[in-house]
């Protein structure tokens, strides 16, 4: 699954904690201006913990996108 997380916009912070090895988040160099970030940042490590990478990116750089597996 891939995630994106932006000043405006972010998913359940629960779908964020359960991703692992082969996940990943694309994340905003803006987002950190969210009220909630402190809260981004612990469901961005527990992932992490988990083999789930994050990235830091400009918005233009990268679409914003939500993508599950089918099956």
């Amino acid at each position: 699954m891939i995630l994106t997380i932006t000043k405006d916009q972010a998913p359940a912070l629960g779908r964020v904690r359960a991703l692992g090895l082969g996940d990943g988040v694309y994340v905003d160099y803006e987002a950190n201006q969210r009220r909630d970030w402190g809260r981004i940042v612990e469901a961005l490590a527990a992932a992490i913990s988990k083999g789930a990478s994050v990235t830091t990116v400009s918005l233009p750089a990268v679409p914003v996108v939500e993508v599950t597996p089918h099956g």
